[in-house]
């Protein structure tokens, strides 16, 4: 492994170790404040409605079988509401409650004013520049479910 491969992975390895650990809000984790952001934008745009617990877990790109986990939590805390839906009673169906709701407010202001705080340290150039880098490395990453890496297997 060259040097500038070996310091980009170790930067990456600490920052992923950092962002990993933050915790913006006192009542929700990483994950539980996502799914419930999930929950309120697709139910926004959906007229009011349920959502599908695969369309969160898709928008949260995590296996369902870690979102059920997650919902299990948000709904022992009173947070959300199953039901299953009127067309495939197969499929379970999510709502925010209005506790969910509150708390997602308040989750949301606190999510806020981290990232200003954090753009105010970066600074708005350098905020810009690693966003560009961030898309740049995501769009380098899409769709590569293979390994074009790899050497082929004879």
């Amino acid at each position: 492994m060259n040097p500038a491969t070996r310091e980009l992975m170790r930067s990456l390895q600490i920052f992923q170790k950092k962002i990993s650990r933050i915790q913006v809000s006192e009542e929700l984790t990483p994950m539980e404040f996502g799914a419930m952001s999930i929950i309120d934008q697709k139910s926004r745009e959906a007229g009011g409605k349920r959502v599908k617990v695969s369309d969160i877990s898709d928008g949260c790109r995590t296996s369902k079988p870690m979102m059920s986990k997650i919902l299990g939590e948000l709904e022992r805390q009173g947070y959300i509401q199953r039901e299953e839906s009127e067309e495939d009673r197969r499929v379970a169906c999510i709502t925010l409650t209005g506790a969910g709701e509150e708390t997602l407010r308040r989750a949301t202001g606190e999510y806020d004013r981290f990232t200003d705080w954090i753009l105010e340290r970066l600074g708005e150039e350098n905020a810009r520049v690693l966003k560009g880098l961030v898309d740049r490395f995501s769009e380098i990453l899409a769709g590569q479910e293979e390994c074009p890496w790899r050497e082929e297997k004879q």
